[in-house]
């Protein structure tokens, strides 16, 4: 909404697993979309809670890409992005499209894959992944700050 209202001051996107697409509304002629299904029972967040969550959020289902970002028509402009997205969880593949999505606009993407790993993982401290992730985040910012944007 900034890059298309022209406003100023967004200068890069960190998605730490995110949600960038209602399932019924996904582009599965576009972008594979296996992980939904295969991580329907996964730890911590499955995809119950995932639909319990859309539900609360958008009751009636509309294509809206600012609700769902990779429905949208251009993704040409957008910021610099870090996308990383948790292995064994339900919204892996919609992290992943968005990725590609962004690449195919050309815009610089950081992607990290935590294999293995549920929704949330990052919560809990004693995994080394864990400490990837945030770091890998505190990574990012830094180095916008010193490409002088921040």
């Amino acid at each position: 909404m900034a890059r298309d209202k022209q406003e100023s001051g967004v200068i890069g996107q960190v998605l730490n697993i995110p949600v960038t697409c209602h399932p019924k509304l996904f582009p599965r002629d576009m972008y594979e979309y296996g992980s939904y299904e295969q991580n329907k029972d996964a730890s911590i967040v499955d995809a119950p809670k995932m639909d319990w969550f859309w539900e609360q959020y958008m009751p009636k289902i509309e294509p809206d890409a600012y609700a769902h970002p990779l429905l949208a028509k251009n993704h040409a402009g957008l910021p610099p992005a870090l996308i990383q997205v948790a292995g064994l969880d339900p919204l892996r593949d919609e992290g992943l499209a968005y990725a590609e999505a962004l690449k195919q606009a050309g815009v610089p993407v950081t992607l990290k894959v935590y294999s293995g790993l549920p929704h949330g993982f990052y919560l809990l401290p004693h995994l080394k992944q864990s400490r990837e992730y945030w770091m890998s985040t505190v990574d990012f910012v830094t180095s916008l700050g010193a490409s002088g944007k921040l």
